[in-house]
C-alpha cells in the first residue's frame, strides 16, 4: 500500500492492512495491525470494525458456544494475545517517570521495602517490563529468563534490557496519537418483550463502567470506566445517567415493524448448534483519551492509566452477528 511506504517508522499508529498485503496464514480484513518497528516483536492485531480497532465484546471465530472454526484458531490466539500487548505498550509510555529510574543493570526480585522513591519506580517498571517483553517479544530476542546460575541471569538480563528497552519504549511511545484512539465500542444487547404500542424494543445502551464476557480488558484497564460528554446530544444521556445514579446505562426505542422483529427472534444457524435467541451486538463509535499523569501527594507515581471516553456519532448500528456483517438496524442518541 502506497500510502504504508509514506510513513516513517516513528508514526507506527495503528496501521490498517488486508489481507493481502498481509504474511499471516488467516484472513486479516477484519484486523487492525499495528506493525511493529523491529523484528524483535510481534505485530499487535486487533479486531477492526469500519476500518477502526473494535473493542468490549469481540468475535470469537466460534462455529459453535466453546468451539473456534479450525482456521481461526491461531488467528483467535495472536489477536486475544495482541489486546494485552496493546494495552502494555500504553501502559508503558504511561510510566515514563519509572522507566526513566529503571535500573537496567540488576532485577529487582522482591519488592522494595523502605528504600528510595527511585528503586520503588525501577521496581515497578521492571516488573511491567519482564511482563510486557515475555508477550510481545519474538525468538530473535532470546529468552528473557535464560540462565542456569545468578551470574547467567544477571549477564543475560543486562544484555536483554540493553537490546530491547529503548525500541519497546520509543515504540509505546507512537501508539496513542495525540493519547486518544478512536474505535467501535461493542456491547451485546439482549431483546426483550416488543412493545405493540411503541412498535419497537426498549434497549439499554451502555454508557460506562461495565465488564461483559468475551471483553478483553479487565476492569483494572478499563477503557470504558469514565463516560465524559463532550457532544450536546451526548449532555441528556449524563443527566439522565445521573439520575439512574446506580445503572450505567440509557433505555433508547429500538423502532422495527412486527414483521421485521419476529424475523430477528429467529435463532441465527450455525454449522453446529445455534447463537443464543433474541441477542443483538449493538456498534457505538466513541473516543477514548488517557487522562494526564499525575503524581499524587503520597510521594508514589501511579502505574495504571485511566481513560475517559464519549461517543463520536449519535448512531449506534445493531448488527445479529458478533462478526458485525448482519445489520438488522440503527438507533440515534438524539432521540
Amino acid at each position: 500500500m502506497k500510502t504504508i511506504k509514506l510513513l516513517p517508522y516513528i508514526l507506527l499508529f495503528c496501521i490498517s492492512i488486508n489481507a493481502q498485503t498481509s504474511t499471516y496464514n488467516f484472513d486479516t480484513s477484519d484486523v487492525f495491525m499495528i506493525k511493529s518497528p523491529s523484528e524483535n516483536y510481534k505485530d499487535i492485531l486487533l479486531q477492526s470494525h469500519n476500518g477502526l480497532p473494535r473493542f468490549g465484546v469481540l468475535n470469537r471465530y466460534e462455529i459453535s458456544r466453546g468451539k473456534i472454526e479450525p482456521n481461526s484458531r491461531e488467528k483467535s490466539k495472536l489477536i486475544s494475545e495482541s489486546y494485552s500487548s496493546y494495552i502494555g505498550l500504553i501502559q508503558m509510555d504511561y510510566m515514563k517517570a519509572m522507566y526513566n529510574d529503571f535500573n537496567r543493570t540488576v532485577r529487582a526480585l522482591t519488592r522494595p521495602n523502605g528504600t528510595t522513591k527511585k528503586e520503588e519506580n525501577s521496581y515497578k517498571a521492571q516488573q511491567h517490563f519482564w511482563k510486557l517483553a515475555s508477550q510481545i517479544c519474538t525468538e530473535t530476542t532470546g529468552d528473557i529468563h535464560a540462565g542456569t546460575n545468578e551470574f547467567e541471569r544477571r549477564r543475560n538480563y543486562k544484555d536483554f534490557v540493553a537490546n530491547n528497552l529503548d525500541g519497546l519504549r520509543n515504540w509505546s511511545n507512537t501508539i496513542l496519537k495525540n493519547n486518544s484512539i478512536n474505535g467501535y465500542w461493542v456491547n451485546m444487547i439482549r431483546l426483550k418483550d416488543y412493545d405493540f404500542d411503541k412498535k419497537g424494543y426498549w434497549i439499554n445502551i451502555i454508557l460506562s463502567n461495565v465488564r461483559q464476557r468475551n471483553s478483553r480488558f479487565s476492569t483494572k484497564y478499563n477503557f470504558f470506566k469514565n463516560y465524559v460528554p463532550k457532544h450536546g446530544f451526548e449532555t441528556k444521556l449524563y443527566s439522565e445517567k445521573n439520575k439512574l445514579n446506580t445503572t450505567p446505562a440509557i433505555k433508547v426505542l429500538f423502532k422495527i415493524s412486527p414483521e421485521e422483529a419476529e424475523k430477528i427472534q429467529q435463532p441465527t444457524k450455525l454449522n453446529r448448534g445455534t447463537v443464543m435467541l433474541n441477542t443483538l451486538y449493538a456498534a457505538a463509535k466513541i473516543k477514548v483519551t488517557i487522562k494526564p499523569f499525575v503524581e499524587d501527594q503520597n510521594n508514589r507515581t501511579p502505574e495504571i492509566p485511566e481513560f475517559d471516553h464519549h461517543f463520536i456519532s449519535p448512531i449506534i448500528v445493531l448488527y445479529k452477528d458478533a462478526a458485525l456483517t448482519k445489520k438488522v438496524g440503527e438507533i440515534s442518541l438524539e432521540n
